[in-house]
């Protein structure tokens, strides 16, 4: 963002999902002209596609399960919740939660991310699924499992999607193996837990939910995402 990295949440910078902040793209290329990597939680849109063509950005998409999502969502908010004043400016998201979100049982809210978050994921994944095939950016969608718990299948797909010379290669495989534990931050969910802990009827609301875009989204498709 374009204030302190730390502080994004400070700026709003949560629920901005379909375009990138120009002027902390601007400073990132003056800071680094050799180019550099940004995690950022982004549905696709045509405006966003074309920011990347002009900024020269390659999108890499990470798909995982959305029931393990929700899980690992839940659990970020619940840290943060504990940590921080109860503000919704400070914890914003995509979606509106009740400030009083930490002291709701587990169920409760994992029927409300369900309900929010679930919906926001499918609509993510599909956004990027015609973002694809509208062919303005050429985005390299991984799925979790299989290519970022895969070290080597990870270093395989980066390499295969971003011009790499030997040496950058090297490197990319040494850091994906032993990646610096604060600057990665690495994703700490569990893959499989959201099936055991999501309720039932989220379950089923996000599959009447996802059966609306069928003639786009496979079964497969479905099988990983939700079941």
């Amino acid at each position: 963002s374009f204030g302190v990295g730390g502080l994004a949440s400070y700026f709003g910078m949560n629920s901005r999902e379909q375009e990138l902040d120009e002027l902390a793209l601007t400073k990132a290329i003056i800071g680094t002209p050799d180019g550099f990597v940004a995690q950022v939680h982004t549905r696709y849109s045509m405006y966003l596609a074309l920011q990347m063509r002009m900024f020269t950005i390659s999108p890499i998409v990470t798909v995982g399960n959305l029931l393990d999502c929700i899980v690992s969502f839940d659990d970020m908010m619940m840290t943060w919740h504990g940590q921080q004043p109860v503000d919704p400016w400070l914890n914003d998201a995509q979606f509106t939660l009740p400030t009083n979100y930490a002291t709701l049982e587990p169920a409760a809210r994992l029927e409300i991310l369900g309900r929010s978050f679930g919906v926001w994921l499918i609509g993510f994944y599909l956004s990027w699924k015609r973002g694809a095939a509208q062919k303005l950016v050429t985005p390299l969608i991984i799925r979790y499992e299989e290519g970022i718990l895969d070290k080597d299948r990870f270093v395989e797909l980066i390499t295969g999607h971003i011009p790499m010379s030997d040496e950058q290669k090297a490197r990319l495989a040494e850091y994906a193996h032993k990646p610096d534990p604060v600057k990665a931050r690495l994703n700490v969910g569990v893959s499989g837990r959201g099936r055991q802990l999501v309720p039932p009827t989220v379950v089923e609301f996000l599959l009447d939910h996802i059966a609306v875009f069928r003639n786009e989204i496979s079964e497969d498709e479905v099988r990983y995402l939700i079941q």
